[in-house]
């Protein structure tokens, strides 16, 4: 359908506070899109002495769980008034999952369309919403993929999931919709993918294990983070944040040192140079200098324009806590990012470079040929 038959209302606070929501519902779809087709019938599983949990409900079952989940995000998203019917919803996927036996052809094209007229009703109610599904789609597809991909294709899936152009667009849209999330939780998925980049530059996948499990964690970590159901800061250890405050006190000492030999700190120390010399001119006009009275003369001009040595001190003050707070959240922001790493045990996480932390560039650098696995190895072997 055309997305020029939907005209929702949503307010631009509405549409932002949506923006966890709207990255949830399309993760679900693509998990949905991409999880197996179960052939057992619709079914709440045999009687036991316990209830089930929603893991120990049929695979079937909780399929349909799924796309009942994305009809009620669609419903809170895309209301629709009062005695008219839905215009997106996900009334054929459902049918189609309840059916037995399943058409696996006529499922992944409700989906699919599903997911089109979603994609196009959201970024006409706001771009931001657009954006954010978006990104759900593509971090889905990078934690959901490799599980389901055949074992010969994962070294040419994982060359497409990290290629530049696609980690150019997602770093993009994490760094616009950086202040719709939750706080640090962009920069952390932003820090967690750049390293899983770097990773698989370097990664021979013919001598280590398979990294589709560890990418299936790392997922979760990043739907909890942009979907709210996590902050970041709930990773963090006691420890975490004594190294975040260490690293602070170290950006301080060199950003200080660096003042110091600005001609900022030249300017303030004339301006105290001036204050001493006019009140030694004033104890004693009659034996000053020459270069004491002209400094009284500047301290008089200087204090007509409002600028004394008082006044520069705490305007520096309040300059210094404002930058304190800035570099804090920073700081904050790297040791959320390391903290929801999920690499391979054999890769060495640390927190980047001084003049890296806070920044959220362009992603966009990948391996130039398609990554071996152990599997493509053996069969180009001549």
């Amino acid at each position: 359908m055309s997305a020029d038959n939907i005209v929702p209302e949503a307010s631009g606070a509405t549409a932002a506070a949506g923006v966890e929501g709207a990255f949830a519902l399309a993760w679900q779809l693509t998990q949905l899109y991409h999880s197996p087709l179960h052939k057992t019938p619709i079914g709440h599983g045999e009687l036991a002495d316990r209830l089930p949990g929603r893991s120990a409900l049929p695979d079937a079952e909780q399929s349909l769980l799924l796309a009942r989940q994305v009809g009620a995000g669609i419903r809170k998203f895309l209301p629709t008034p009062e005695g008219q019917r839905a215009s997106i919803s996900t009334d054929n996927v459902e049918r189609l999952l309840a059916g037995y036996p399943r058409n696996p052809t006529a499922i992944r094209q409700a989906i699919w369309d599903l997911h089109v007229d979603l994609l196009e009703a959201l970024t006409v109610v706001d771009f931001q919403l657009g954006k954010s599904y978006g990104l759900g789609r593509a971090l889905a597809e990078t934690a959901v993929m490799p599980l389901s991909a055949r074992t010969e294709d994962r070294g040419a899936l994982y060359s497409e999931l990290f290629s530049a152009g696609r980690l150019q667009e997602i770093s993009s849209w994490l760094a616009e919709l950086k202040t719709c999330f939750g706080t640090h939780a962009a920069y952390a998925v932003y820090g967690t993918l750049s390293r899983w980049a770097t990773w698989m530059r370097g990664a021979d996948l013919t001598k280590v294990e398979d990294p589709g499990a560890w990418l299936s964690r790392q997922g979760h970590v990043w739907r909890g983070l942009l979907s709210g159901e996590k902050q970041a800061t709930d990773l963090l250890k006691a420890t975490d944040f004594v190294q975040a405050a260490i690293a602070l006190l170290k950006r301080i000492s060199q950003l200080s040192q660096r003042f110091f030999w600005s001609g900022y700190s030249l300017i303030f120390l004339i301006v105290i140079g001036a204050v001493v010399g006019a009140v030694i001119g004033i104890a004693d006009l009659g034996r000053v200098s020459q270069g004491s009275r002209l400094a009284a003369q500047v301290v008089v001009a200087l204090a007509a324009l409002g600028v004394t040595a008082k006044g520069v001190t705490a305007t520096l003050g309040r300059i210094v806590a404002k930058a304190q707070s800035a570099l804090w959240d920073s700081e904050l922001d790297e040791s959320c990012a390391v903290a929801a790493c999920r690499l391979p045990p054999d890769a060495a996480v640390s927190r980047r470079p001084r003049a890296d932390i806070g920044a959220m560039r362009s992603l966009g650098v990948a391996p130039s040929q398609p990554l071996r696995t152990a599997v493509s190895e053996t069969a180009n072997a001549p």
